[in-house]
């Protein structure tokens, strides 16, 4: 029985097997080196499972501690056996879900295993006979392989099989929880949705239908648990129906939650739906190929750098003639249009004038945010306290520690210096070798323009402190720059921030250095409340605005002080700014002007789209 726990050779027995199936699989398995991160344990009935330690030194088991057999029957119990098909096992642990399948296939059924780590499929061959699988030439074995590799070897092998009799998906969700985008991207590939019958049958009703032939459209979209990206979609959302259009939402986390079968439920909505194309806020990597086997054109706005929230490879994936992408800033243009995006247009920022608008405050109002000087916003300093324990811990050299500070601290001197640009001055003055993998340094460079904002901000609240200044965020703000600061809390976006914007005389504004050339959320919002604003300079806002009528920036941090003391001493000029911004925003910048262009940009770049 393969459930029964061989204690004499049982490795070596397998791995003799597995040399005339699988030579350098075989050679893999005998190399890998031991280690104590993958745990055996034998459960209560006697029978084994394993854990795997993260770095915390938590455990996770891969199978129940009581009784993993009845906990693989339950899963195969889903599935129907009458007619042949090829089976994709996500995840093996340590194979109970195989066995079984093993147990209730034909001759005529494939069977493709991926498991992600070559210790846990090493467990299982130290732990239970492997013999009739190994000597089964239907079954593929692919281990601890690079995920393109992964799709590229089913493609080759398997593609007709798998169009002709059908897949079959089996996941083993506490592998697929340890490696989510791993098995993800497996599970979206072409073939792989295509392969299953009621997903391809939805692919086919939902290419039949026109799109974008009506006035009233209808748009699909994704809710996220995130902060000032959930306002974003919520106001875009609100403007699209106020235009006229039909919009259905999904709460994505409780959606994505359910793990096996996401992907099916997805092609469901589509099909019910009929949507004319889809919208999202910073989200373009969610299931790209069934966007584009369906044929539906897939809006995607980016309001923050795109290679911080999506992975290049994600990137690369997504990029399809039906997806259309929308930019905050001009500078991340180029860098998609390498990759192979055709459709990209610059959208700014905007704002809600339900929301943020000119309003009378109450006298307890007045008394609680009646200020000189505002600033709302992140001290981001978990950021760099979060970067500096890594690295310090990781990194003894000095000399490397001086460069990385040397990097944080003149990105924080100039945010409009691409962070690439500084890493590679101070490579070369130092005499630091080039990083070998394209993607590392990416990663590096992410890392290192958010953390130096903790330095930037720090330097501009300590030239305006000495104002009545209100600031309004995070703790860490104690730890930037003290206990000499009035630090109000973290502030709501809908409920204060618009009695902020109002009660304030100036309100600040620091842009993040992902943001080269945009401007932020603040100089729309406290615009549209007929604030006055204070911002540091970005292109956008010679662009958007007029500088010196509309808005008034500064340039350096040393700037900052000079303009706060001219612009207090002249109420009169600053509520005349004010008054013309208000007037540009609500004429031009509110989120119902960008989804119009949204709107309109789908309509003449995909027209009536037909099968």
């Amino acid at each position: 029985m393969a459930y029964k726990m061989e204690r004499t050779n049982i490795l070596e027995r397998n791995l003799g097997i597995l040399k005339n199936k699988d030579p350098h699989l075989a050679e893999e398995v005998t190399l890998y080196p031991e280690n104590d991160r993958v745990e055996l344990h034998i459960g209560k009935l006697g029978l084994p499972t394993i854990s795997l330690k993260d770095d915390s030194g938590k455990r996770t088991l891969l199978h129940s501690s009581y009784d993993p057999i009845k906990e693989a029957l339950q899963l195969l119990d889903r599935f129907s056996f009458i007619r042949p098909r090829v089976w994709l096992l996500l995840g093996l642990g340590l194979g109970y879900h195989f066995f079984e399948l093993l147990r209730r296939i034909t001759s005529s059924d494939i069977i493709i295993v991926v498991e992600k780590r070559m210790d846990f499929f090493k467990r299982s061959l130290e732990t239970f006979d492997w013999q009739d699988a190994l000597n089964n030439k239907k079954i593929k074995l692919i281990v601890d392989q690079d995920i393109s590799m992964v799709i590229q070897e089913i493609r080759e092998r398997y593609s007709t099989e798998i169009l002709k009799v059908g897949l079959g998906i089996i996941r083993h969700n506490p592998s697929i929880d340890l490696y989510p985008h791993y098995y993800l991207i497996l599970e979206e590939d072409r073939l792989i949705l295509r392969g299953q019958e009621e997903i391809r049958w939805n692919i086919e009703k939902v290419r039949s239908y026109k799109r974008l032939a009506q006035k009233r459209l209808k748009v699909l979209s994704f809710r996220l648990p995130t902060t000032i990206i959930r306002y974003i979609l919520q106001d875009s959302i609100e403007s699209l129906r106020e235009l006229g259009h039909i919009v259905k939402v999904i709460e994505l986390p409780e959606f994505w939650g359910s793990r096996g079968g996401c992907i099916k439920r997805l092609s469901e909505e589509l099909k019910d739906f009929r949507p004319d194309f889809v919208f999202s806020v910073d989200h373009v990597g969610l299931v790209p190929h069934l966007f584009s086997e369906m044929k539906i054109p897939y809006a995607c706005w980016f309001v923050d750098n795109p290679f911080f929230w999506v992975t290049k490879e994600r990137l690369l994936q997504s990029a399809s003639e039906y997806c259309s992408l929308f930019l905050w800033d001009r500078t991340y243009i180029e860098k998609l249009k390498d990759l192979g995006f055709e459709h990209i247009h610059f959208l700014p920022l905007a704002t809600n004038p339900k929301v943020f608008r000119k309003i009378d405050l109450t006298e307890e109002d007045k008394e609680k945010h009646r200020c000189d000087l505002s600033f709302v916003g992140s001290s981001t300093m978990d950021i760099l306290e979060e970067f500096y324990a890594f690295y310090q811990n990781r990194i003894k050299n000095k000399k490397l520690q001086s460069f990385i500070r040397e990097i944080i601290e003149e990105q924080a001197k100039d945010p409009l210096k691409r962070i690439e640009d500084i890493i590679k001055d101070a490579q070369e003055r130092l005499g630091f070798p080039s990083f070998e993998k394209t993607s590392a340094k990416d990663s590096f460079a992410l890392i290192l323009e958010f953390a130096s904002m903790a330095t930037y901000r720090k330097e501009i609240i300590e030239n305006v402190k000495d104002f009545d200044l209100h600031l309004y965020g995070d703790d860490g703000w104690r730890d930037l720059v003290g206990d000499g600061i009035d630090l109000r809390g973290l502030a709501n976006y809908y409920h204060d921030l618009p009695k902020i914007y109002n009660a304030s005389k100036i309100n600040l504004t620091m842009t993040m250095a992902q943001m080269k050339e945009a401007i932020n959320q603040r100089v729309y919002d406290v615009s549209a409340c007929g604030g006055f604003v204070l911002s540091d300079y970005r292109p956008d806002l010679e662009r958007l605005f007029e500088l010196g009528k509309e808005v008034v920036c500064y340039r350096d941090s040393g700037e900052i002080k000079t303009l706060c003391e001219y612009f207090l001493n002249h109420p009169e000029e600053r509520k005349k700014i004010a008054a013309y911004a208000q007037k540009r925003v609500l004429k031009e910048h509110t989120y119902k002007h960008r989804m119009k262009q949204v709107v309109d940009t789908m309509v003449k770049t995909y027209g009536v789209v037909r099968s």
